[in-house]
């Protein structure tokens, strides 16, 4: 994280000198560092293959030939106006990834990674109830151009003349007033011209902030949950897993092992770093059912409510 921090400080003090040049080249000097363990570790067909392991570290690489094709630009840039001599002419090229650093500071927050994973699959839960929002306003937009065409056409010294010529206009207005932004302000003429028109905007504003935005976000919430029982249901099954995996590296050939044993006491210190030794021996002495405190293999079940 210093690494990236230090890449994003990098832009305040931006210039074409040897010193920046170096500094930028050292940043993703670490970046491809860590990527080349991230290759090593997951091994390149894991890697670069069309699955969901090591999302982040796929897009830390996609950022990274990002920056690369940046600093190309840089050192291209430095090397002109080293060549020219002229540069105190400043002599620069666009380099159009540079917005995109605080995002690989984003990648690397656990917390913040988390929350746009979680935001990125929400949006895909309540897109259905996001095209009836924008249904609703179309269809009110369409009303308003029909009503209001002739009053907001020519309105002297407003922002709001010609609002309802056209519905591709009106859908505009009615999107802003859904925020409440240009209200009362946009119902005015209307009101002026006919008092009863003003149920019209009630109306709307009733149907659309009332109920419509208070459903969206129900069902923002309630997705967030369901994904949030997903993670904890995925996590859950990874530590089953690596339990089992735990066990056929301790066990022996009776599929047994004593609750003392010096490897079976690592696991639990691993899983349970907060206790003590003996607490940790008492939690697995609560799995046995026999005076000689072995953990059978088909155990395995309790093994998981009691550590996990």
């Amino acid at each position: 994280k210093l690494v990236v921090l230090i890449h994003c400080v990098l832009l305040i003090i931006e210039n074409i000198s040897l010193t920046y040049v170096i500094g930028e080249g050292l940043c993703l000097l670490w970046y491809m560092i860590d990527i080349v363990l991230a290759i090593i570790f997951f091994t390149p067909k894991t890697f670069f293959g069309l699955n969901k392991r090591a999302v982040k570290q796929k897009i830390q690489f996609f950022l990274f030939l990002l920056f690369l094709a940046d600093y190309g630009i840089l050192v291209y840039s430095y090397l002109v106006s080293r060549d020219s001599n002229t540069r105190n002419d400043n002599v620069t090229l666009e380099r159009f990834f540079q917005c995109m650093r605080t995002t690989m500071f984003l990648i690397k927050s656990e917390t913040t990674f988390h929350i746009f994973k979680v935001v990125g699959r929400t949006l895909a839960l309540i897109w259905q109830a996001l095209f009836a929002i924008f249904i609703f306003i179309f269809l009110f937009a369409c009303i308003g151009v029909h009503l209001f065409g002739g009053i907001y056409h020519e309105i002297p010294s407003s922002s709001y003349e010609g609002a309802f010529d056209n519905v591709l206009l009106g859908s505009v207005q009615m999107f802003v007033l859904l925020t409440t932004e240009n209200f009362p302000d946009f119902m005015i003429p209307a009101y002026e011209d006919n008092k009863f028109y003003s149920m019209y905007f009630f109306i709307y504003l009733y149907i659309g902030v009332f109920i419509a935005l208070s459903i969206l976000l129900a069902i923002v919430v309630d997705g967030y949950w369901i994904i949030a029982k997903q993670n904890v249901k995925l996590e859950r099954k990874r530590g089953r897993i690596q339990l089992g995996e735990a066990w056929t590296l301790i066990g022996n050939a009776e599929n047994t092992i004593s609750v003392y044993d010096e490897h079976i006491q690592k696991v639990m210190k691993l899983l349970k770093p907060e206790n003590d030794s003996e607490e940790r021996t008492l939690l697995l002495q609560h799995l046995t059912n026999n005076a000689n405190r072995y953990i059978a293999f088909d155990e395995g079940e309790r093994y998981d409510g009691v550590v996990i």
